[in-house]
């Protein structure tokens, strides 16, 4: 049974609905497991700091960390002020137990060797081990003597299964409410394009119909409002009618037609161009997605540094007052700098300090790609018949950044750029005919291959050839490759106005273009061009 075109729509934007919000789950599944993970070592090396800067105190007052006692108690609060925490425990650095939560006695390497030999190192860790069948963090936070001799640890046992429930209630949320909003788009996008295009082109298909049918005597114009493709198309469709009815045809409707074809192939060539920037639309997405994910990550981790750093503020403004209270007693005065100073290296302030610098860099440094991959798009798609002076190098450059996650998936992509004159030209409508060209030398690729792009200039011309090890073209279609329509790619893949608008614009420009193929074995594509100084 035959399809109508508006299923075919419906079909294609249910599909188009299904890998977005797969993607957008997925996605975001990651970003809220990465960030909250960050969020959970954060808190749960601040909480180990908080045990580690007092056992640390008592170990300044001179007492051997084996003498130490009254922890168990320290370590059960810890636990019962954040409920996540499984145990909190200090141990020294044969990992035998001095103090824990649960009072328990031995040795953690009893039931994780990995995490004792971590308790044996002087650095802060994460070791993931299993607990009797459940899945485990161990928090390390490292213990030292006055004199920096490394002496033990503070352990926080954090279950990942805590991770993974909020990851799955957050990606959850998240794809609801994705849901809901794609669902509503994806309805009046179907609406619109069922009062757009599905019901104008019923009226067309039934006044051909009373045409075949009747002749041209019961011909009614179709009325379609419209001022977009398929609004000429019907009053094309109504001059041609008329047209028939007439027995000749005047010189000035000829010029008429004449103008109205070259504006109708101007709109083909953006049409076209337009269809392989939708082509590339996920993968450019994709080479969005990457440095904006990092982008919100570094922009969360200055929030919470932000946070700290108020924290830390209003401390020192504690301190300024109570030194000012102290007045002379020299001795009160140094506890509160010594007491400020402790808090400093409990809190990172200098670790934040230097980090906050790095990630405002690398966020910096995401946004500039961002905003390169969006320029070059632009370039591409501009539809502006402007001409000036240009390096095609650059154009090929911008178009191998624009096409380069759909590329990247089927082929290597080898550039063999030499030196070339500036030229008069359009660049938007060469980087149309690049793109064109390697989007059909990556669909030409079965199983991963080889593309290799060069350019030269020789004399007063520059050359560009473009190389696949695809399938190449069989011999009985060389002759028809530049037709408009003719395509050998199967429904959806291509219009066959590819290789047809490159031949236009290639020509426009005063050049020519020549393929080279071979079944099998792959095909060359090199476009000459005559370099234009004025």
């Amino acid at each position: 049974m035959a399809k109508t075109l508006q299923t075919k729509i419906t079909l294609i934007l249910l599909a188009v609905f299904l890998l977005t919000l797969s993607v957008n789950v997925f996605i975001t599944g990651r970003i809220f497991r990465a960030e909250y993970t960050g969020a959970v070592e954060g808190e749960l090396f601040a909480v180990g700091q908080g045990l580690k800067v007092q056992v640390e105190r008592l170990l300044g007052y001179g007492l051997p960390f084996s003498d130490i006692v009254g922890f168990d108690e320290l370590c059960t609060e810890v636990v019962k002020k954040y409920p996540d925490i499984t145990y909190a425990a200090v141990v020294d650095t044969n990992g035998a137990v001095l103090f824990h939560s649960n009072n328990s006695d031995g040795r953690i390497a009893s039931y994780e060797p990995e995490l004792n030999r971590a308790v044996g190192h002087n650095k802060e860790s994460v070791v993931r081990y299993s607990d009797g069948g459940r899945e485990m963090f161990g928090f390390v936070v490292p213990v030292a003597e006055p004199d920096g001799r490394h002496v033990g640890a503070v352990v926080l046992g954090y279950p990942e299964e805590n991770i993974a429930d909020k990851v799955a209630a957050l990606t959850g949320q998240n794809a609801a409410v994705s849901f809901l909003q794609f669902g509503v788009a994806l309805v009046m996008l179907g609406l619109f394009l069922s009062l757009w295009v599905t019901k104008p082109l019923v009226k067309l298909q039934r006044a051909t119909e009373n045409i075949v049918a009747q002749g041209t005597e019961a011909f009614q114009p179709v009325e379609i409002r419209s001022q977009d493709e398929i609004g000429r198309l019907a009053d094309s469709f109504n001059e041609m009618a008329a047209d028939l009815q007439k027995t000749t045809v005047s010189k000035a409707r000829l010029e008429e037609a004449l103008s109205q074809l070259q504006h109708a192939q101007s709109q083909l060539v953006q049409q076209e161009k337009l269809v392989g920037i939708g082509q590339l639309a996920a993968g450019v997405a994709h080479e969005i997605n990457n440095p904006m994910a990092y982008i919100i990550s570094n922009l969360e981790s200055l929030r919470h540094y932000t946070a700290r750093l108020k924290q830390f503020v209003a401390l020192q403004e504690a301190a300024l007052a109570d030194l000012a209270k102290a007045g002379g007693n020299k001795a009160a005065a140094a506890e509160v700098i010594t007491s400020v100073d402790d808090v400093r290296r409990s809190m990172k302030i200098d670790h934040v300090l230097g980090d906050t610098e790095e990630l405002i860099r690398e966020t910096l440094d995401g946004a500039a790609k961002v905003k390169h991959i969006v320029q070059d798009l632009q370039g591409y798609a501009r539809s502006d018949q402007i001409r000036k002076m240009a390096n095609i190098n650059d154009g090929i450059a911008a178009t191998v950044n624009v096409t380069g996650n759909e590329l990247k998936n089927v082929a290597v992509v080898s550039l063999d750029l030499g030196e070339l004159p500036l030229t008069r030209c359009n660049p938007g409508q060469l980087n149309q005919v690049f793109m064109n060209l390697l989007v059909n030398a990556a669909q030409a690729i079965d199983a991963f291959g080889e593309i290799h792009i060069k350019t030269w200039a020789h004399k007063d011309n520059i050359f560009i050839s473009i190389a696949d090890s695809g399938r190449g073209i069989a011999a009985k279609h060389m002759n028809r490759i530049f037709e408009p329509f003719f395509t050998t790619k199967e429904v959806g893949k291509g219009t066959g106005l590819g290789l047809s608008v490159c031949y236009d614009i290639v020509r426009n420009h005063g050049g020519v273009i020549k393929v080279e193929s071979e079944e099998g074995k792959g095909t060359t594509v090199t476009v000459v061009l005559p370099v234009v100084r004025k």
